[in-house]
């Protein structure tokens, strides 16, 4: 047959890319056919017509079929959020909202279905060759916080009602799936209601007992190795042990301490129910890695203010916000000042996150949703719309998965430029074959 023109594959080429690439700013799902049919249909026709070596077919499929992880569900997804559900037992996942996505209006933004990243029921091991400490599943997830470094990610989850904390390796499979490792239990016998990490590695958690406490990054290390060589005959017996930094023996400084988080620099936690004039109910206080004094100063409520109620909060650059109340969202500056009203029009208002960008989620459990709103707030003010983002029974509390370097594998969807160099290397073989 004749051999094909350049044109033609640079036709098809800079064609299939584009049409693919519109399924990211739609919902669509595994079970969508219609971006298989265009890649498809146009490699058939070539091949029907003759002009296309059975070698060039193959290569302008893998070239369309590349751009796949175009589409909800199947993009390439740079961040995930992470969220409990303890209704349900279960830890779920779901891409974070785009730039595209939050430019669109609220009737036209795309709602992603988070999937299940851990089955607390299923993932609970029975019969012989169980670990202790290991495979326990979950019952109540509700505090989650998330380490990333070079190479790993680290999920820390809470359980109320197994009265430990546990940890995973998480990692992404083919089309940006999300999988964990095993479980281990890095601390038993503390009811965690909140959790935090430092940027050094170091496990921050608050306890029902009204202390904030701390595993440091060398114990946790030292538990992960000592996980790898622990056998049925002869069962892991090291503990991380805790750092007490304040409550309890530390002494004073929190009068129930409840929803926890970090910066760079500081720790903040809430006070509940309700504070003082003395304690406030937002605190703050410098890293540390050790117990020794350090102080403590109220972010918010130090006034009237000091019977609002604090439970979940989240650091968003200079902004602490928090939910505590039945339907609202506050924040407050967190060198401290005034507390602010941001939304007031949830459900059921839990755990909050922040994408490191311009958008802060919070889950509403009523609601069975995750929301988005904006974060970048340089003055106070109340915000008048939350889009929906993710639908997910009773969420709890949110982590963000952010750091692209952070997992085991990665599916990569070539650019423009590989498009390109695609579309020569397929018009070379081709002429080389006529």
């Amino acid at each position: 047959g004749s051999r094909i023109s350049f044109l033609e594959v640079a036709v098809f080429c800079s064609l299939v890319h584009p049409i693919l690439a519109t399924r990211r700013r739609r919902q669509c799902s595994f079970r969508t056919r219609d971006s298989f049919l265009v890649p498809i249909m146009s490699c058939i026709s070539l091949v029907e017509r003759g002009v296309a070596q059975p070698l060039l077919s193959v290569l302008l499929v893998v070239v369309a079929f590349g751009s796949l992880p175009t589409c909800r569900g199947l993009k390439a997804t740079s961040q995930y959020l992470l969220i409990s559900s303890p209704s349900t037992s279960n830890i779920y996942y779901a891409p974070s909202q785009d730039f595209y996505e939050h430019s669109l209006s609220q009737d036209n933004r795309p709602v992603a279905e988070a999937r299940v990243l851990i089955d607390g029921k299923a993932s609970r091991c029975k019969g012989y060759g169980c670990f202790e400490g290991s495979g326990l599943g979950l019952e109540k997830p509700g505090a989650l916080a998330l380490h990333e470094n070079t190479g790993e990610s680290v999920l820390y989850v809470a359980d109320e009602a197994a009265k430990c904390i546990f940890a995973y390796d998480v990692y992404r499979l083919s089309f940006d799936w999300l999988d964990v490792s095993a479980q281990r239990r890095v601390r038993k016998d503390v009811v965690a209601r909140g959790l935090a990490i430092s940027s050094r590695g170091d496990l921050y958690y608050t306890t029902e007992a009204g202390a904030v406490e701390m595993l440091p990054q060398q114990e946790l290390a030292k538990f992960a190795t000592a996980m790898l060589s622990a056998t049925i005959s002869n069962p892991m017996t090291f503990e991380p042990q805790p750092v007490v930094l304040l409550g309890g023996a530390a002494g004073t400084g929190s009068i129930s301490p409840f929803g926890l988080a970090a910066d760079s620099f500081f720790l903040y936690w809430a006070n509940r129910p309700g504070g003082d004039t003395s304690t406030g109910i937002v605190i703050k206080s410098p890293q540390r890695s050790s117990d020794k004094a350090s102080t403590t100063d109220i972010v918010g409520g130090g006034g009237e203010e000091a019977q609002m109620e604090a439970k979940s909060l989240c650091v968003a650059r200079d902004n602490v916000f928090f939910t505590g109340g039945p339907k609202a969202l506050y924040a407050v500056k967190s060198h401290g000042g005034v507390i602010a009203e941001v939304y007031a029009n949830f459900s059921e208002p839990k755990g909050c996150a922040f994408d490191k960008d311009s958008t802060l989620y919070v889950a509403d459990e009523a609601q069975n949703a995750v929301f988005s709103l904006p974060a970048s707030l340089g003055s106070l003010r109340a915000v008048m719309f939350a889009s929906k983002a993710i639908n997910v029974k009773g969420p709890s509390q949110i982590a963000i998965l952010r750091s692209p370097g952070a997992f085991r594998s990665r599916a990569r969807r070539p650019d423009a430029l590989g498009v390109a160099a695609a579309a020569a290397l397929a018009y070379a073989l081709a002429g080389s074959r006529a």
